[in-house]
């Protein structure tokens, strides 16, 4: 009984270890679900020929994959082979032996993987070629029309390297499929295919960020910091700050004036680019006046890649000689980096003052606020004119504190870059 009893109470405390380190193991993976993963070190299937196709496919097929090649119109000679020699891990990887292609192209790939609208996918994989082939990955609707959803060319080195790929939440599609697709002759070794989905939060950030998201969002100093402006080159000709209009911000605006000479067209804007976590919404805003009535600025909020002059990125204003607010609410999407663009143009030739402008969550702008009680702001710009600086370089700027004061102030702060790094 004593035995039973002991072997019980080690059989509970293996359960409780081994529980332990499942948790543990979720823990670091929170957030990341795996669908599919294949190192090939399992089930092979020979590959049946289908006397019907002008395609001719042979070899042994891995069983969790499906293959593509034969459709209606593809003229394809594909061989497949399970290696055993000089793979990248384990017993096994998968050759793709594509020895020509006289039309169409040659299709392999796994079904389903679901877009859901909300989560990453990420694929990893390890893959190699000795004749540096290259192909390429896509993500497709699995029936007509067959409309691809995200693509991407992969090019492969003779030694093998791990590859890794974002998949940005697009849309929605339960039945969508993973694609590896070649359209020349190819011999591609792969390994540790992984499919996973991830949560948004692991790959760009949890929460909703507070305030302002311009770095400057005042024109005191003039466009420096993080503001760009074209044309660059005539700045004392296009804008400059102006003293005696003073903005809603409290401080002295910016007044803008086209410059006609700059490609035949009267053309005037400054830029700046801020961080915002796709598939959520952003209002931007400024308050603008015009020399007289009927002037039109554009108001303009989204990714770089994108063609900011047209709908939905922008919007036209009319401007009055009176101080108005303009606002642009917009649900930005996903970018590779995160950041995304902040613009006011103007092609009407007449100036223009611009002041207090922000980009927040939410679809409805706040009242303009520094963040202190009284109207101030503080700009960091280099001392060097070109804005790169090495790794081992000091970095030598300038600080412009702008501030309306009745007594003593102090300020406290610390210097970080635009990644949030000391």
């Amino acid at each position: 009984m004593a035995l039973c009893l002991k072997c019980c109470l080690k059989s509970l405390l293996c359960l409780g270890i081994l529980w332990i380190t499942a948790s543990l193991m979720y823990a670091a993976e929170k957030g990341r679900t795996v669908h599919y993963y294949d190192d090939f070190e399992g089930e092979f299937k020979l590959v049946q020929p289908d006397p019907s196709a002008d395609s001719t496919v042979s070899g042994l097929f891995p069983s969790k994959w499906s293959e593509n090649s034969v459709w209606k119109g593809a003229a394809v000679d594909v061989v497949y082979d399970r290696l055993s020699r000089a793979v990248h891990e384990g017993q096994s990887s998968w050759r793709i032996d594509c020895r020509s292609v006289k039309a169409g192209r040659s299709q392999m790939g796994i079904s389903p993987v679901p877009l859901d609208g909300r989560r990453f996918i990420e694929i990893t994989f390890a893959a190699r070629s000795d004749h540096a082939s290259s192909f390429r990955m896509a993500i497709n609707m699995s029936g007509t029309p067959w409309k691809t959803y995200w693509q991407t060319d992969v090019g492969l080195t003779s030694e093998w390297q791990t590859y890794r790929y974002l998949v940005p939440p697009s849309t929605t599609d339960p039945t969508s499929r993973f694609q590896i697709v070649i359209d020349r002759p190819a011999r591609i070794d792969l390994d540790n295919v992984k499919i996973s989905y991830l949560e948004p939060g692991l790959v760009i950030g949890d929460g909703d960020p507070d305030g302002n998201l311009l770095f400057q969002g005042a024109f005191s100093a003039g466009v420096a910091g993080a503001w760009v402006a074209e044309p660059a080159d005539r700045p004392e000709l296009v804008y400059r700050v102006d003293p005696s209009e003073v903005g809603p911000s409290g401080l002295p605006s910016l007044r803008l004036e086209s410059d006609p000479l700059i490609n035949g067209r009267p053309m005037v804007q400054v830029t700046q680019a801020f961080r915002a976590v796709g598939g959520r919404g952003y209002v931007a805003s400024a308050w603008v006046k015009g020399q007289q009535n009927g002037q039109v600025v554009h108001l303009r909020i989204g990714p770089a890649s994108e063609q900011l002059w047209k709908e939905p990125w922008q919007k036209n204003i009319s401007l009055t000689t009176e101080w108005q607010r303009i606002e642009l609410p917009m649900k930005l999407p996903y970018t590779p980096d995160g950041y995304h663009l902040f613009r006011i143009t103007s092609h009407s030739g007449q100036p223009f003052w611009l002041d207090a402008c922000q980009v927040e969550v939410g679809d409805v702008a706040s009242t303009w606020n520094f963040g202190g009680p009284t109207p101030s702001e503080v700009v960091i710009t280099s001392s060097k004119n070109r804005g790169l600086h090495l790794d081992d370089e000091h970095l030598q700027a300038n600080v412009i504190i702008t501030a309306n004061t009745t007594g003593t102030d102090r300020l406290v702060g610390s210097l970080t870059d635009i990644r949030g790094v000391d």
